[in-house]
């Protein structure tokens, strides 16, 4: 794959994942403040933390094509696709599918999100050039 930086792409899906795991303690934090047991237990259904973690997931993705895109200077979008891609391939192994909506959301916003940030080195990219 000519002009994919494999660095860039590590260092892009460290990053993501260590920032989604902050992501997550600080959101189960936030929403399970005052909670039963019980409803700890099913925080993961709850749609005000789901909209939560789809949010902060698309913009920890955009960041991560971001990163991706900048160490792969020669073609920054197709940087940002492959990382798209493997964060698709991530997506499918942890799916519950449960709900169903959130997970089809999730998986259809990967690579848009990971092209935006693609697309803000490829911006930057044309005006210093």
């Amino acid at each position: 794959m000519e002009n994919v930086s494999i660095k860039g792409l590590v260092i892009a899906i460290v990053i993501t994942l260590i920032l989604n795991i902050v992501i997550g303690v600080v959101g189960l934090t936030i929403f399970a403040e005052g909670m039963t047991e019980e409803s700890m237990l099913a925080i993961e259904k709850q749609t005000n933390f789901l909209l939560y973690a789809l949010v902060t997931g698309v913009l920890s993705t955009v960041l991560g094509g971001y990163i991706s895109a900048r160490y792969g200077v020669l073609a920054p979008y197709k940087n940002s696709a492959v990382f798209g891609i493997i964060g698709i391939l991530f997506g499918l192994l942890l799916a519950t599918f449960d709900p169903v909506w959130f997970d089809v959301v999730g998986l259809l916003s990967v690579i848009p999100a990971a092209m935006i940030g693609g697309y803000l080195v490829a911006m930057k990219q044309e005006k210093i050039g």
